[in-house]
């Protein structure tokens, strides 16, 4: 008897222990096993591609803690085209928080489109992104909008935040680097289905930045042909789109202007680098209301047809260095120095140093006009000589919907302002 009901209970043991303990290993071993399968790794691609709107490819998917995944030698693609690489990247989900943390990114300026392209998405889609989202991002490196390959900015590191309260949303990116003070905040107000109601912008780059990125984030590329991939921005900014109007102020400098990208399809002509410094600039309405700015730069050149232009039709005054019928087509100048200032009056043009508007040989080639120009008569003048009509061309159509207009601006002569 002892016997056989020793052997019952040792029968009884040996089935609790695998049940109790063989089993759970085995599946605990089976799930390990899964969560390194490429299965695995595919599913939570697919779950990150539906989130942010491109193709991601990790090379290894490692779940270090509870509720952290750790992707590995990630490559983003939109359209077939690589637009980052990224050796690590971690993501922590919490019920109302998403956190991801990245290092080494390696990106073009699509990639930043790409980003505030999802940015503009949260803050007008709360039923798509519920939770609120912190990024902080090391060494990130943009390559070159401009084909050259050069770096935009080498290894620089930034922090955003996406939160919302209450009937707001609210986008904050900084940097981290030391000392350094830029930031961008975009806050949105009175969400509908469409749009939010009211969305403020505060910008702050101290630091000059690639044109090509700003103009990537903005979704304008055209930016950098009319301007040249070598231009960069900084300033500070302070804007509230509302009922689809633009309102408020800009001050900051755009630098490495390239005169011949952005005379390419007018009929005028320039050559050089310039740099453009707005002291200030005030938006109301969709317009611009009133500016103060100057530009510099030099050397350079300009064709007879933009002299006789800005003689006869912006009212520029020749200088002592004006050779007059003789000059040939192709006008060298040393230096280009202008202050600018807008209002409703028009465009007034004052010589920023002794030399004039633009100089040559430390004599003034041109003399600043004496009377403002009126915006519709700036028009005319980016128009083709036997144009009669504006806008004629994308740029005057562009300056008589964004410049301020007078109430009534008189009619031109029926030939047009003369030209010398």
């Amino acid at each position: 008897m002892f016997v056989a009901h020793h052997s019952g209970r040792t029968r009884l043991a040996r089935r609790a222990f695998l049940l109790v303990g063989l089993l759970p290993a085995a599946l605990l071993a089976g799930f390990g096993a899964w969560r390194h399968a490429p299965a695995h790794r595919r599913s939570v691609e697919r779950s990150l591609e539906a989130a942010l709107g491109v193709g991601l490819s990790a090379g290894r998917v490692v779940h270090p803690r509870p509720g952290v995944v750790r992707l590995e030698a990630v490559v983003a693609r939109a359209g077939g085209e690589v637009v980052a690489t990224i050796p690590r990247v971690e993501l922590e989900t919490s019920a109302g928080e998403v956190r991801l943390r990245a290092s080494g990114v390696e990106a073009s300026p699509r990639a930043a489109s790409l980003a505030a392209r999802l940015g503009r998405d949260w803050l007008g889609e709360p039923h798509r992104f519920g939770r609120n989202v912190v990024v902080e991002c090391e060494g990130v490196w943009l390559a070159a909008g401009d084909g050259s390959g050069a770096g935009v900015d080498a290894r620089f590191a930034l922090r955003g935040e996406c939160v919302a309260a209450g009937n707001g949303r609210a986008i904050r990116v900084r940097s981290l680097a030391d000392g350094d003070d830029d930031a961008l905040v975009v806050q949105a107000f009175g969400e509908t289905e469409a749009e939010p109601a009211r969305i403020e912008i505060q910008s702050a780059l101290a630091r000059p930045v690639a044109l090509g990125l700003v103009a990537a984030i903005l979704d304008r590329p055209g930016l950098v042909d009319r301007m040249g991939g070598g231009a960069t921005v900084a300033g500070r900014c302070g804007l509230v789109v509302e009922g689809g109007a633009l309102r408020g102020t800009i001050a900051g400098s755009l630098d490495g202007v390239d005169l011949a990208a952005c005379t390419r399809t007018l009929p005028l002509a320039a050559e050089g680098r310039a740099r453009v410094e707005v002291a200030s600039a005030t938006l109301s309405g969709g317009r611009l209301a009133a500016a103060d700015a100057t530009i510099s730069g030099g050397p350079g050149a300009v064709d007879r047809a933009t002299l006789d232009v800005l003689l006869g039709v912006v009212g520029a005054r020749p200088g002592p260095a004006w050779g007059g019928a003789g000059a040939p087509r192709r006008v060298p100048y040393d230096a280009l120095e202008a202050r600018i200032t807008l209002d409703v009056a028009g465009l007034r043009f004052g010589a920023a140093s002794p030399q004039g508007l633009l100089a040559v040989g430390g004599r003034a080639l041109l003399e600043p006009p004496l009377q403002p120009l009126p915006v519709d008569r700036l028009a005319w003048a980016l128009s083709p000589g036997a144009t009669r009509a504006v806008p004629a061309t994308e740029a005057s159509a562009w300056i008589l919907s964004v410049l301020p207009l007078p109430p009534s601006t008189g009619a031109l002569p029926a030939d047009g302002p003369a030209r010398r």
